[in-house]
């Protein structure tokens, strides 16, 4: 997409597939609104527009590059497609405005790259953008935590083992190299929206940000299981995804079961009002 300021001194996007423009203005922060803009600040909010609305992996590169090997990070351009801005032909003005605004919200804090995109993955998804972006700066609640920490722990430490600080940190740094793309070589310093984003990208959280009790416990086994290995947040989505696929199947399963049964109690009540 591309931008500026109209005759009457107001931001606009233009788009690079349909050529259409979208008034944005409104919903800028107002000390980026086009009257009173400079020129600097808004190429810096479109610079991380782009990248908040990234997909995941942006800066995969970012952790092994040097001063004598830096990474080439190319910003992409805004996904229409993904974002779903055209549909039926039609181009959807509010669905941008909405990214706009949702970037503006956390003008000086913008969501790490992949979070929006992992929020929306269908057109209905733009009615919780807003109220996740809100909830970001929220400390979850304690009782939330400890179930996931709880949940999350080795079988052993579950069934009465006592547990050392030294154990704890250990644990939650393998915990930590499991769940998130980029852990940090502390785990304290884990930052608190990317953690959100991964564990919604894995399904661990819902798409409002609530613990998935059942998931965590589906991860919890594989993580701890003898086949499990190296940690790796890549192979742990991998098995997660083929787990819902077996969960998938034998729910059709059950209901190709359930519609023989039904079709053949239908078969047995026509031959029994014909024997009457």
């Amino acid at each position: 997409m591309q931008l500026y300021i109209n005759d009457d001194k107001q931001v606009v996007l233009k788009s690079d597939n349909t050529d259409i423009h979208t008034i944005i203005d409104d919903v800028l922060p107002p000390v980026l609104k086009g009257k009173r803009v400079k020129s600097e600040d808004i190429e810096e909010f479109f610079y991380r527009l782009h990248i908040a609305l990234a997909p995941p992996g942006l800066f995969d590169g970012v952790n092994n590059a040097t001063k004598d090997s830096p990474a080439n990070v190319t910003i992409p351009p805004i996904d229409e497609g993904h974002y779903f801005l055209l549909e039926n032909g039609v181009f959807q003005h509010e669905r941008v405005r909405d990214l706009v605004k949702a970037v503006a919200m956390r003008w000086h804090k913008p969501p790490p790259p992949g979070f929006i995109w992992n929020i929306i993955t269908r057109p209905d998804d733009y009615g919780q953008l807003e109220p996740i972006l809100e909830r970001l700066d929220i400390p979850e609640p304690q009782s939330d935590m400890l179930d996931f920490v709880n949940i999350m722990m080795p079988p052993e430490y579950q069934n009465g083992k006592a547990m050392t600080s030294e154990n704890a940190d250990e644990m939650v740094q393998v915990i930590m190299r499991w769940v998130l793309r980029e852990p940090p070589a502390n785990a304290k310093e884990a930052d608190k929206a990317i953690m959100k984003r991964d564990l919604m990208d894995l399904g661990l959280r819902g798409i409002t940000g609530e613990l998935d009790k059942r998931r965590a416990k589906l991860a919890a086994q594989y993580i701890w299981s003898a086949d499990a290995g190296e940690p790796s947040y890549a192979k742990l989505k991998i098995w997660l995804n083929a787990q819902d696929s077996k969960d998938m199947k034998t729910a059709q399963a059950k209901t190709k079961t359930a519609q023989k049964k039904k079709k053949m109690q239908r078969k047995q009540r026509k031959l029994g009002r014909k024997r009457r």
